[in-house]
């Protein structure tokens, strides 16, 4: 058996009237045909704009990964995760998650996961 591979991802948008800079990160380990995502920090300006598909879309592509295993701790700050989380599962994730490729791939939750930008959510 292979050891996991450990890997990062940066990603960094440009729009049409500029840099946006880098509005994620993510961490993880590939073990087989499994993403073990160890973190997925991503600026709420990225959510509402398919960021967050583009991002699971390039680590399923890119790895060849049948699933992605995420431990999923709720807070007040992961709400449009959670709410992402909620389109493609058809329910409200638990503390381990696994998303399936066809889960992800699945058109009809792609579209159902298109919702309306937030404000980011404060420490207040």
């Amino acid at each position: 058996m292979l050891a996991p591979v450990d890997w990062n991802l940066v990603f960094v948008v440009s729009v049409p009237f500029g840099l946006l800079g880098t509005i994620a990160v993510v961490a993880g380990r590939l073990e087989g045909d499994t993403l073990a995502m160890d973190a997925w920090v991503m600026s709420c300006r990225a959510f509402a704009r398919r960021i967050e598909h583009q991002t699971l879309k390039v680590l399923f592509e890119t790895t060849g990964a049948a699933h992605i295993d995420f431990s999923l701790v709720a807070t007040a700050r992961n709400g449009p995760l959670r709410e992402f989380m909620v389109t493609l599962l058809g329910k409200e994730p638990q503390s381990d998650v696994r998303l399936t490729r066809s889960q992800f791939l699945t058109p009809s939750k792609q579209q159902a996961s298109l919702r309306q930008p937030e404000t980011c959510p404060t420490n207040g």
